[in-house]
């Protein structure tokens, strides 16, 4: 089995949503743990490398050098077939090659450690509610009507994760594959927004899976082609 590292830094706020709110205050709500601490699960980011790669394999540059002389049927052919030696075929169990965690802050088990302590220690002053406003901030947004006027019970409040933050995870790989992996680290150098309102100013982030095979890969292409947006 081969281990690599997985980064990924907020460069803007960055609403990764759980799926619930808190209760009357907080409409949508980001991933934490029971000490109030912020993730990202895998599935969400899984989820996020995959359409990356997608976007990257349509890119003109990539395309017409990896598909060269392929009809444009041909060349959707080949991209879900990349897409699914990466990936997996959807629906199918245990399909992927590779096996990857949820994002954490580095040294995770040890700040949970401290945390739990702190909070029996010191119930007055530290709390999973109040480590989590350390680590999150939130915005309120409205509905305006066709009159520019905010239309009524129209406001929204969503918590999201601070920017500056750094998470981390493992890929675990059964077998060696240094296409896969390569495709991967691509995947990864390409991402560039995640979650909820990544098109109106959140979700910004950098993503770099560490290893040699990240200089590889990326040689194979030219940089400005992992620029595109």
């Amino acid at each position: 089995m081969k281990t690599l590292k997985v980064t990924l830094e907020l460069l803007s706020d960055t609403l990764s949503g759980s799926g619930e709110g808190f209760g009357a205050m907080i409409d949508t709500d980001v991933q934490y743990d029971e000490f109030g601490i912020p993730f990202i699960s895998a599935k969400r980011i899984k989820g996020c490398l995959k359409n990356s790669l997608h976007d990257l394999l349509e890119m003109p540059a990539v395309s017409d050098n990896k598909f060269q002389g392929q009809s444009e049927a041909e060349r959707k052919e080949s991209r879900k077939e990349i897409i699914e030696k990466v990936f997996g075929k959807a629906g199918a169990v245990n399909s992927t090659s590779f096996a990857i965690g949820d994002f954490l802050l580095e040294d995770h088990e040890a700040i949970k450690t401290w945390f739990a302590y702190l909070i029996e220690k010191y119930p007055g002053i530290f709390s999973s509610e109040k480590i989590l406003s350390a680590f999150t901030n939130t915005r309120k947004q409205t509905k305006i009507g066709n009159d520019e006027v905010a239309e009524p019970h129209s406001l929204r409040t969503s918590r999201v994760v601070n920017r500056g933050i750094k998470l981390e995870t493992d890929i675990c790989f059964e077998e060696e594959d240094k296409e896969v992996e390569g495709l991967l680290a691509l995947s990864c150098a390409n991402l560039r927004r995640i979650g909820t309102k990544r098109n109106r100013g959140l979700g910004d982030v950098r993503c770099e899976l560490i290893g040699d095979i990240v200089s590889l890969a990326i040689n194979d292409l030219e940089k400005s082609t992992l620029r595109e947006r």
